[in-house]
């Protein structure tokens, strides 16, 4: 029998990794699953001259300042290598072009369960913003 993971985290761009560092903050150390071939969202697939919406200042990720000057927009290259480092920093298991195919309901015993290559999980947390079929 396989065993359980207590959190499995869906995406491991913004939403994802702070959902994963919140986690932590309580004790818990999830497994993020990513589709994609890295730790960084959407933003290594965005168009070349793409800017953050905000600030260098206001971009940051809980507990790790966006490196720079705090006022400049950083390009999409720069927000992606921050969040493939703010994922290493975060020293969790990731990984990477393993899409979640399907999530279970949950149960009233509060179980529920993933359909992918790795463990069950008691509770599987959606981060992402891609559709998906449930």
């Amino acid at each position: 029998m396989r065993p359980v993971t207590d959190v499995v985290v869906i995406g491991a761009g913004q939403s994802g990794l702070a959902a994963t560092k919140a986690l932590q903050a309580h004790g818990i150390s999830p497994l993020v699953l990513e589709a994609r071939d890295r730790a960084a969202g959407s933003w290594p697939c965005c168009y070349d001259s793409l800017k953050a919406f905000s600030p260098a200042g206001f971009s940051s990720m809980p507990g790790m300042p966006f490196p720079g000057d705090p006022d400049r927009y950083p390009t999409r290259d720069e927000v992606a290598g921050y969040l493939d480092s703010y994922a290493a920093a975060l020293g969790v298991e990731i990984h990477t072009s393993t899409p979640a195919i399907r999530s279970s309901g949950t149960t009233t015993s509060g179980s529920g369960s993933m359909r992918s290559s790795w463990p069950p999980a008691t509770v599987p947390a959606s981060a992402t913003s891609a559709t998906w079929a449930l």
